[in-house]
């Protein structure tokens, strides 16, 4: 008997909330399983490993392809006011420059709201100078915003 066979044998009475992962050698079932229906229930992504495989401290010899990546972006601007901002205008730095990477959808006024205020707290004055790059100015020419 295997391991996902006793790991089977364990959970099988235990409560619905306790699942057993479902496991494929089959490509497009995996590809499946990344879909919006399986996102919906709460279906976080897959791991990849070798048939044979066993965990290894490290996570060595396994790759996890998650739905979704996060990636740590800095609200550069926005679009709308201070008191209700409609879009964020979204930065990162690449090689010591913030560079626009994109946008936001327009935020929901409750949404807008809670910027609004988290920016009320932010707001960079000559004696609170929060911005990270010492004399930073914007400038927006056709190519797009620039920070210098």
């Amino acid at each position: 008997m295997g391991t996902r066979d006793l790991l089977a044998g364990l959970l099988a009475d235990a409560s619905p909330a306790i699942a057993l992962c479902p496991q494929s050698a089959d490509v497009a079932v995996a590809e499946e399983w990344m879909s919006a229906e399986w996102v919906s229930a709460g279906f976080e992504g897959v791991v990849v490993k070798a048939a044979s495989g066993r965990y290894k401290p490290g996570g060595t010899g396994w790759w996890k392809r998650r739905v979704t990546e996060t990636v740590d972006l800095i609200v550069a601007g926005i679009t709308g006011t201070l008191d209700r901002p409609h879009i964020l205008l979204l930065g990162r730095y690449r090689a010591g420059r913030l560079s626009y990477v994109g946008r936001t959808t327009a935020l929901s006024a409750a949404a807008g709201g809670e910027v609004a205020q988290f920016l009320a707290l932010r707001r960079v004055t000559e004696s609170n100078p929060i911005w990270p790059l010492s004399g930073a100015r914007h400038s927006h020419t056709t190519g797009g915003p620039h920070w210098r």
